[in-house]
């Protein structure tokens, strides 16, 4: 069943009902605006830019105000420029000012960017720079199909094909408008046909095989395409003539088609029910062809889709023990990646992928269980199967095989790292965390007498632990943790348990947490955790973002208040060396304007406000910083306009996000909006568990939610949302 969370995320994000900027409001973005002149600009863009984007956020309608401050931007942050840029195209769907080269340089920043969050906007902007440049006429097509296979080229590389193939074929547009053949020559025409099958434009796909062909002539990649393309038509007659060609022109098991060839014959022939000559045929060519592992997969395949699963069983094993000669065990006693060949190590995946979808569907349990250890041997971990061997996990009765293979192969430190590792996977898959820990702790007992580094062993640790915790089996982490930094303490650099502390304190914290509430007790003993681990690794950031997060997320305000001076003064600016780059670094200064609301001490709010205007200064779609802002604006009676405004942007930004649903609320309801701020909180409320809303917060909204209730005459409801707060007897 999908949650609350997701369905709300889903949904199209809610309308705020945001209401026209005020005279008010733009009287205060005029006030910032004054203070901006050229002697500003010139001498302090940095300066000058923070002022402006003051400006745009008191009246967002000011776009020439925005994209100046965008300019000013690009000489002291690019990136936070870029991000920018996204936002008022996100904003306008365009860039004011039709500058495509401003949006280049832009989208160069966030490609080169070491944030995943920006480097994703580098496809965006490249996007809106090819649009700009194309309507600049004819002289620009060179510049403008280079900037649309950018654009295409970056959304495919983040996993967006729809667009990458809708940029793509913008660019072959601008070729076919084109004279002459440098253009023709100047791209991977089977990559883009590539992207364009994948993402079902078979029409799109066409006009790249044809240029490619054109360059090319009839050769094997040419051919494969062709044939994929007419599958996607429905004609798999031609398909198959398409697919023999390519086969019969192959210069041997290297060739760079093979693999698609073999793969594109087999797929038309089962789409004619013809698997059975196909595999037939498949066979014999491989009889005189053994070290052609392309061909003896596709001999698999066929097989499979012709029903003989047997055969197709007995020729998967031949090759993967083949292929398992030509690998030598991972060394080591922890998980690893093999040195091997990488398309070694991708043929043998790929043979032990088949396995396991036949096993799925013959029952063969039992022996891809025990085959689960000798591929640990040779790829040092099980993730190059991981999705298949998951899938298989999933099938009814795998569980209570798997559940005796694991109670046959029990955890023992001394033996080789995959003979724990194996079967470690295996109850993570199905379900049994304690069991995980077990072996975990045996592969560790290893590595500890063999002088394994403590920091190597650590991460181990906080790999597994983290599997543990994303899946809240937060019992298995914490005995997974608990006995790993034991042992680690006695190691010299101790100090690398600092992050396995953190997570301690974390699973502790969610073991804890019942209806809302946190024994004292097990708080301070998760604070004091906390604590240790900010005293071994005072210098690095990450370690400093989750204690803060853990301390505020327990109800620890004044706590977390005190680690943020201490952090801050450490760090007044991003540090990536020290783990808190841009990103963290407003991260945590967010949560310590969060922090500092909640106290609401004489000047916390000020300070609040500032910390959360800079947040937005260098991160402009931050759902966190735009919801405390509207919180801190909700309490202004002249200030709601512009928090209304602040709250419903961050709600369609991130409209699964709990936190900013309740202070929608809380704004709704202090806007006079009643039935749809208690509905905003109620909501909220129902997401607290799966949002993991700090439970200063969770009281908050159930406070605020009842005080509604009450005052609207409904105090039976009141009554009951009052009651969930109170702790269990």
């Amino acid at each position: 069943m999908m949650s609350l969370s997701a369905a709300l995320a889903a949904a199209a994000p809610p309308q705020a009902d945001l209401p026209a900027v005020s005279e008010a409001d733009r009287a205060v973005a005029e006030g910032w605006a004054s203070q901006v002149d050229d002697d500003l600009k010139s001498n302090d863009p940095a300066e000058a830019a923070r002022l402006l984007l003051r400006v745009v956020r008191w009246d967002p309608s000011r776009w020439d105000d925005y994209r100046s401050a965008i300019d000013l931007l690009e000489s002291v942050d690019p990136e936070a420029a870029a991000r920018h840029a996204v936002a008022e195209l996100r904003g306008r769907a365009r860039f004011v000012g039709a500058d495509a080269a401003l949006l280049s340089r832009l989208a160069k920043a966030a490609d080169e960017s070491d944030d995943d969050a920006t480097w994703q906007d580098a496809a965006e902007l490249t996007r809106a720079a090819a649009e700009l440049t194309a309507k600049l006429g004819p002289e620009q097509a060179l510049q403008a199909a280079q900037l649309w296979a950018d654009a295409g080229s970056a959304y495919a590389s983040r996993g967006d094909l729809s667009a990458a193939s809708g940029a793509y074929d913008l660019m072959q547009r601008v070729v076919a408008a084109t004279e002459g053949e440098e253009l023709k020559q100047a791209y991977r025409w089977d990559l883009i046909a590539g992207f364009h099958l994948d993402a079902a434009q078979p029409t799109r796909a066409g006009s790249a095989i044809e240029l490619m062909r054109d360059r090319e002539g009839e050769t094997p990649r040419v051919l494969v395409l062709q044939s994929r393309l007419a599958l996607a038509l429905d004609e798999p007659l031609v398909a198959i003539d398409h697919a023999e060609r390519a086969i019969g022109k192959l210069s041997g098991a290297a060739d760079e088609a093979a693999e698609g060839a073999y793969s594109v014959y087999v797929d038309a022939m089962h789409t004619i029910n013809q698997s059975d000559r196909a595999a037939d045929q498949l066979a014999k060519d491989a009889t005189a062809a053994p070290d052609n592992v392309a061909l003896a997969l596709a001999v698999i395949d066929a097989r499979v889709d012709a029903g003989q699963l047997e055969p197709a069983w007995n020729a998967c094993g031949a090759l993967i023990e083949e292929l398992s000669a030509g690998l030598s065990p991972v060394e080591g006693h922890l998980s690893a990646y093999s040195s091997a060949d990488p398309v070694q190590l991708d043929r043998f995946a790929d043979a032990a992928t088949r396995r396991l979808r036949l096993a799925t569907r013959m029952g063969r349990v039992r022996e891809v269980l025990s085959d689960s250890v000798e591929w640990t041997e040779r790829l040092g971990s099980l993730d190059l199967v991981w999705d298949e061997l998951a899938a298989l996990c999933r099938e009814d009765g795998f569980g209570s095989e798997a559940s005796q293979w694991l109670d046959e192969h029990r955890a023992d430190p001394e033996a080789p790292a995959a003979e724990n590792l194996a079967p470690a996977t295996i109850a993570y898959l199905i379900g049994r965390p304690e069991e995980v820990a077990v072996y975990i702790l045996a592969l560790l007992e290893q590595a500890w007498e063999q002088d394994v580094q403590a920091g190597a062993i650590a991460d181990e640790c906080a790999s597994w632990a983290d599997y543990l915790l994303n899946d809240r089996h937060d019992a298995a982490a914490r005995a997974l943790l608990e006995a790993a930094i034991d042992r680690l303490e006695g190691k010299p650099n101790a100090t690398v348990t600092a992050g396995l502390r953190t997570r301690l304190a974390r699973a502790i914290i969610n073991q804890q947490v019942k209806a809302g509430q946190i024994d004292d007790a097990v708080a301070d003993e998760a604070q004091r955790i906390l604590t240790a681990a900010r005293g071994q690794s005072p210098d690095n950031g990450l370690i400093a973002y989750r204690v803060v997060f853990d301390l505020l997320y327990m109800g620890r305000t004044a706590e977390a208040i005190a680690v943020c001076e201490q952090v801050f003064k450490r760090w007044p600016a991003p540090d990536k060396e020290s783990l808190f780059g841009s990103q963290r670094f407003h991260q945590a200064s967010e949560l310590f304007a969060a922090a500092l609301l909640q106290r609401n001490e004489p000047g916390d709010a000020d300070r609040a406000a500032e910390l959360l205007e800079a947040s937005l200064d260098a991160w402009p779609q931050s759902a966190t910083a735009m919801t405390y802002l509207a919180w801190h604006d909700s309490r202004s009676p002249d200030r709601l306009g512009r928090a209304l405004r602040l709250v419903g942007d961050a709600v369609r930004t991130r409209p699964g996000a709990g936190e900013s649903r309740g202070y929608l609320g809380v704004v709704q309801l202090r806007a006079g909006r009643v039935e749809k701020g208690i509905e905003s909180l109620r909501q909220a409320i129902a997401m607290s568990d799966e949002q993991r809303l700090s439970l200063w917060e969770r009281d908050f909204f159930r406070n605020e939610l009842a005080e509604a209730l009450r005052a609207n005459g409904r105090a039976e409801e009141a009554e009951v949302v009052e009651s969930a707060t109170a702790p269990a007897n």
